[in-house]
């Protein structure tokens, strides 16, 4: 149950469950925020179906898997 609770299907990035789970014992000094808006996701969606817009996401969250030194990356 923990890991449909905390995990976002899609991405197999974290979810906001998770996120307001853990932000609760992150020191502000160790905490870093980066957000990542995918430019025109709608129009991706409505032109060219949401499983397009599905691997846009799926390809945004392994490229901040690969290339961020955490673990603890969440979709919001």
């Amino acid at each position: 149950l923990k890991q449909v609770a905390f995990n976002d299907t899609l991405t197999g990035l974290f979810n906001r469950n998770k996120y307001e789970e853990d932000i609760k014992d992150i020191p502000v000094k160790e905490l870093i925020c980066i957000s990542v808006d995918a430019n025109n996701l709608k129009y991706m969606n409505d032109n060219f179906g949401h499983e397009t817009g599905d691997k846009l996401l799926k390809a945004i969250a392994d490229d901040l898997k690969k290339n961020l030194s955490t673990k603890n990356i969440y979709r919001t």
